[in-house]
């Protein structure tokens, strides 16, 4: 097959700053990643970020194969460390200015989410070579998820995923919540641990409701967060209305993100990565949720907390 025949392919790998023991470095094997893959590959397009739970390279011209083969023979020499170094200080120096950066902080705080994806310049000096061959290595034995428009999902090392069990829906769970100020803003942060959907759809709803509020989810691996600016309005007899508009705008967005190959791949690989779960099942559960549900999150979240 020629190069320029081979269909687009994205990579998942699971490192990221939240299981980091020093800041940067995932960031870092991103860096030297795709210095290699350009470089090795003739006609090779990467792109690439990484996150508090993974690493993702969206590439054209490459395979799946390709990135095994080049995280299996890649080496870490110091002059190209160096040079990787001191492009990711740059980096950092100018995203971690950015407001967005310290809200998630202040959302994460206390946790392992807290630390950057991006990491620290002071701590990005200490990296070095043998470190980054650890890490290599480590995830050449690990779960590497991939996705391509033809072949849907594909799983290297997939013995080492843990199975999901089926259960029953439990109630739906909150870990803690907390008011705390961000500027001049007030938050409540609700932070649980499953049944992501029907926070999901929950947060759309409150959005319809109260548009001029600051309401976000964010979503991780281990914990995700429901963060809603203080005052946020909740829907009492109205849930079944603003559930059915919440879901039409649903519908729309899930049809544009099936015809976007990159969104489509994210979401893929972050369902597989996240919950064990193809991102079509998730979707029938999202939309399956019915009204009951949603009451009872409404319900616990709006009940003083003892």
């Amino acid at each position: 097959m020629e190069p320029g025949n081979i269909e687009p392919c994205v990579c998942l790998l699971p490192t990221g700053s939240a299981a980091e023991s020093v800041e940067g470095i995932s960031h870092l094997l991103e860096h030297f990643l795709i210095f290699e893959l350009i470089h090795r590959r003739s006609g090779a397009m990467v792109d690439g970020h990484t996150t508090e739970d993974y690493v993702i390279l969206f590439c054209r011209h490459l395979t799946l194969e390709n990135i095994i083969e080049t995280l299996r023979s890649m080496e870490f020499d110091d002059a190209h460390l160096e040079m990787h170094k001191e492009r990711l200080k740059k980096e950092i120096e100018v995203k971690l200015a950015n407001r967005e950066e310290f809200f998630f902080r202040f959302v994460w705080e206390g946790s392992d989410y807290e630390k950057s994806p991006l990491g620290l310049a002071d701590r990005v000096d200490t990296i070095s070579g043998a470190a980054l061959d650890t890490l290599r290595r480590r995830l050449l034995k690990e779960a590497i998820f991939g996705y391509t428009r033809g072949g849907g999902v594909t799983i290297l090392n997939s013995d080492t995923v843990a199975p999901v069990q089926s259960r029953p829906l439990p109630p739906v769970p909150i870990a803690w919540v907390k008011n705390k100020p961000f500027g001049e803003r007030w938050y409540d942060i609700c932070y649980f641990n499953r049944d992501i959907e029907v926070f999901y759809l929950l947060e759309r709803m409150l959005k319809l409701l109260d548009p001029d509020k600051h309401i976000q989810l964010s979503e991780k691996k281990k914990m995700s967060a429901l963060i809603l600016e203080k005052g946020t309005r909740f829907p009492g007899e109205q849930v079944r209305a603003v559930k059915q508009n919440a879901l039409e705008q649903l519908t729309v967005e899930v049809s544009q993100i099936k015809s976007n190959f990159e969104e489509s791949a994210l979401n893929e690989l972050e369902s597989m990565y996240f919950y064990g779960s193809p991102w079509s099942e998730r979707c029938r559960r999202l939309f399956r949720t019915t009204d009951r549900r949603i009451a009872e999150l409404v319900k616990k979240l709006t009940c003083p907390l003892i």
